[in-house]
């Protein structure tokens, strides 16, 4: 407690559900929602903090509290593509040392490459 206090200080609590008219609270409230849901389903860390900037007043006794909500939702891996490089450097989809079956469709007859 810092010195020159008196008493037991505020529940913080209480100051949460004040700030911005209860605005706040809601704010957290639901980017916790978020992240839970996105842990829970993506296996992976996500993240929720809360800094609040305490700020001098126009006058003795008066303090702005100005706060900043951050969250880190995790999202789903993405799925790798596999590619091939040939001599050159060039990216394909084929592996370039596999040769090329003609192939056809045999109800028609026809060669599709």
């Amino acid at each position: 407690m810092a010195e020159g206090t008196q008493g037991e200080p505020r529940p913080f609590t209480g100051v949460l559900q004040e700030t911005r008219k209860g605005a706040l609270h809601t704010e957290l409230s639901e980017a916790l929602a978020e992240v839970v849901a996105a842990v829970d389903q993506n296996r992976k860390a996500g993240e929720v903090a809360l800094k609040i900037t305490v700020k001098p007043g126009d006058g003795d006794g008066v303090v702005y509290f100005v706060d900043t909500v951050t969250k880190k939702v995790p999202e789903p891996a993405k799925p790798a593509t596999l590619f091939f490089t040939d001599e050159h450097g060039r990216v394909t989809r084929r592996p370039p040392n596999q040769t090329e079956m003609p192939l056809r469709d045999a109800a028609a007859g026809e060669e599709t490459a």
